[in-house]
């Protein structure tokens, strides 16, 4: 559900420390194959955004759709029509790098879902993927990427906020993952919950699981948000506090996890930014 919220905040909310804070965060499950329920419990996070992906995604296809029969129309002034923009919250799971940057130019802050991650690590080691996680992990610090294509034209991405989630076991993370994704920082941008224990208690007939509408009106309320947001004298005294604390643990860690400790820096106010604009909303809704 974090993922869900990071994501439909997006780019579209700041935070005013440095070159600018933006709640994107890529989330990872961890826990035993079946038993945890990985997937599931994931699938449950997001089905309100599903829902609210689903509406935009039709809503595209439809003006796409339009927008090639005005085309085949008037073909000699096809370089004058104004072609759609693509607008839904979660990407396809099997783009390319020049997909992918062509999609982020008009929609920077959508969610890569990806039921397990050794899928999304497989597919990135492809030899037409080549590149693709570099470019990935400049994006998630919301570097513009630019890149001059083949046929000529330009793609530029003003203001990357990609957010992502993902499940694995730690058996399959770690058939995946290669040296260099440590030292590289890819993997340190990654919060993974490891999940160790399951609940004793098995149900054989689950529930009917529904989402009611005012869920996905929530998120349309959220994803209208556009505000500069600033610390607190008693925020920043607090994360001060905790900052410190924070870099005493990392300095005796070995180095290995250090840059794992580090980028957990900016989380709390990633968190922070997604707190304040459900506040926003709930408020609104009182």
């Amino acid at each position: 559900f974090l993922g869900s919220l990071a994501s439909i905040i997006g780019d579209k909310v700041k935070l005013r420390i440095g070159k600018g804070v933006y709640p994107n965060l890529w989330l990872v499950i961890l826990g035993e194959s079946t038993l945890i329920r990985k997937t599931t419990a994931a699938n449950f996070g997001i089905e309100a955004f599903r829902k609210l992906n689903k509406r935009k995604k039709e809503s595209y296809i439809k003006e796409r759709e339009d927008w090639k029969k005005v085309c085949r129309a008037f073909k000699d002034k096809e370089e004058l029509l104004d072609k759609p923009k693509y607008c839904c919250n979660i990407y396809p799971d099997d783009l390319t790098p020049q997909q992918m940057v062509e999609l982020m130019q008009d929609k920077s802050d959508g969610l890569f879902f990806y039921s397990e991650m050794g899928q999304f690590l497989a597919f990135m080691e492809r030899s037409y993927n080549n590149g693709l996680k570099e470019v990935l992990t400049s994006m998630y610090d919301n570097i513009p990427y630019y890149k001059s294509t083949r046929s000529g034209g330009d793609v530029f991405v003003d203001l990357p906020c990609p957010s992502l989630l993902s499940c694995s076991t730690l058996s399959w993370l770690q058939k995946y993952l290669k040296d260099d994704d440590s030292s590289s920082g890819f993997l340190a941008r990654f919060q993974f919950s490891m999940i160790r224990n399951r609940t004793k208690r098995r149900i054989a007939i689950p529930r009917e699981f529904s989402i009611e509408d005012s869920w996905i009106d929530f998120f349309e309320k959220l994803e209208k948000i556009r505000i500069e947001l600033t610390l607190s004298k008693e925020a920043r005294d607090i994360y001060c506090s905790w900052f410190d604390a924070h870099g005493n643990d990392a300095e005796q860690m070995e180095k290995s996890l250090q840059p794992f400790m580090g980028r957990l820096e900016q989380i709390p106010h990633k968190i922070a930014i997604i707190f304040h604009c459900v506040d926003i909303v709930l408020e609104e809704q009182a």
